[in-house]
């Protein structure tokens, strides 16, 4: 499969060992949450023709600094071709009693305007996917793992300490929705920077035959040729050229064939 121009870095939210991040019960952990989303997102978008990379492929936290020095490191060079994605559960309180906000957004920084309409991408298609849940829109802020010099934004996908949206948070087919727009938010954000993706598929291998038939036609031998039937054998009813009505009727027939010859040559 040819590979897209467009190549993704995944960012994983915190780490096991952030304190907090997580809901108020302590049935779900941001950490998690999105480590097992970038997971099946890099499964998806490896399918779609996709090189994707790791900000952060440990389930520590190994610094916001490290993270941008990795992705710069990743896309020197081709930046313009480099896109990073941080993945986040939003939280209104401080994480030890249930909130009401909800629904998702979306941030990029003040001095990463070329990531503006990319970003608006990603709420169009959320908005699409989940018409139920709010759309708080696009913003901007300051966040360190998205200073890096590719195209990036950080999403905050429903809120942590709401209870309601920790439910959707568990659900399967939530999850599953959401890691598939993902991965067709990038398809057309690879085509709207680079132009339709012409997939190119490998040409079926063909099979050469091999040499067991000719070989067995070598190794016949002559126990294995088929003989020659012998003639079957006249019936009973055949004439009988010895018997007295066959001479009858051969005398016949001579004596008129010697008239006939006399005729004809006039003696």
């Amino acid at each position: 499969m040819q590979k897209r121009k467009l190549k993704v870095v995944l960012d994983p939210a915190h780490g096991n060992d952030v304190v907090g991040k997580c809901s108020p019960d302590k049935s779900h952990y941001e950490w998690m949450w999105s480590r097992e989303r970038c997971k099946n997102i890099k499964v998806l978008l490896e399918e779609q023709g996709f090189e994707v990379y790791y900000s952060n492929d440990t389930d520590k936290e190994i610094g916001l600094s490290k993270r941008v020095s990795i992705t710069n490191a990743l896309c020197k060079g081709k930046e313009n071709e480099f896109i990073l994605i941080s993945l986040h559960n939003n939280a209104a309180g401080m994480g030890d009693q249930w909130m009401t906000a909800t629904g998702f957004e979306n941030y990029i920084t003040d001095r990463n305007n070329k990531s503006k309409d990319i970003a608006n991408t990603m709420l169009s298609e959320l908005v699409k996917d989940f018409p139920t849940i709010k759309n708080r829109g696009l913003k901007t802020a300051n966040f360190t793992v998205i200073t890096v010099n590719c195209y990036s934004f950080l999403l905050e996908f429903l809120f942590q300490d709401n209870k309601n949206d920790v439910e959707l948070l568990k659900d399967p087919k939530i999850n599953k929705i959401f890691e598939e727009c993902i991965r067709d938010t990038f398809i057309k954000i690879d085509e709207q920077l680079f132009g339709t993706y012409l997939e190119i598929k490998e040409e079926p291998s063909v099979e050469i035959p091999d040499n067991s038939s000719s070989n067995e036609i070598n190794n016949i031998n002559d126990e294995t040729v088929v003989k020659p039937l012998t003639p079957p054998s006249l019936p009973d009813n055949t004439i009988n050229t010895n018997s007295p009505q066959s001479n009858n009727i051969i005398t016949i027939i001579l004596n008129f064939l010697s008239k006939l010859l006399k005729g004809i040559l006039g003696k």
